[in-house]
């Protein structure tokens, strides 16, 4: 009753106040408040929403392997480096068949990837992806998709350098974001990432 009671009386005030001043900018409070409760109401059933797709606080059905699947980890390569050679190094140490695969956006610089990788021998093959269009990322996800669409689980494992300061990330993977938020929205690959510290 006393809530109800409060609740009559500030109604009371707030027509008044609406009313005395309505010339002097209290109109804008017909604009927003309905604007700021119906923000409000699309939030809570968004969240509703989410809550009921994702099951929260129910029990999941019992997972399944899938023993006939096949597991494949594409490790991207640019250049040959330090942090080729992390990345390779981490591949394998993950379960399933490695392959690293290189955009051939410039032929010349392909060739001399191909000589090095050779010498190298790693122990796991270089897959050269023809580029056509000379995009690192709409072909490294076209080939991601396709292998998805073979029935392969596939991880994508993305190197990144990690500068030492704040100020110098931006010097660095400028297509890493890119890279990842593409294979992240257009596949269903598992991308992983692995930061490669300078000392």
């Amino acid at each position: 009753m006393l809530n109800g009671v409060g609740a009559t009386l500030t109604a009371v005030a707030g027509v008044v106040l609406l009313a005395e001043k309505f010339t002097e900018g209290a109109w804008l409070l017909l604009l927003i408040i309905p604007a700021l409760v119906t923000l409000f109401f699309r939030i809570e059933n968004y969240y509703a929403e989410v809550a009921r797709r994702l099951r929260l606080r129910r029990i999941p059905p019992r997972p399944r392997s899938a023993p006939e699947s096949k597991d494949l980890v594409v490790v991207p390569v640019v250049t040959m480096s330090e942090v080729t050679y992390r990345a390779v190094q981490a591949a394998l140490r993950m379960r399933g068949e490695i392959v690293a695969v290189a955009a051939d956006i410039d032929p010349a610089t392909t060739r001399k990837l191909s000589a090095q990788w050779k010498e190298w021998d790693p122990g796991i093959p270089l897959a050269v992806l023809p580029c056509p269009h000379r995009s690192l990322v709409s072909t490294l996800v076209g080939y991601v998709r396709k292998q998805t669409e073979a029935g392969l689980g596939v991880t994508v494992l993305l190197a990144h350098v990690e500068a030492r300061h704040w100020w110098q990330r931006p010097l660095h993977n400028p297509r890493g974001p890119v890279l990842t938020a593409a294979l992240r929205a257009r596949t269903d690959a598992v991308i992983a990432t692995l930061a490669v510290r300078l000392a």
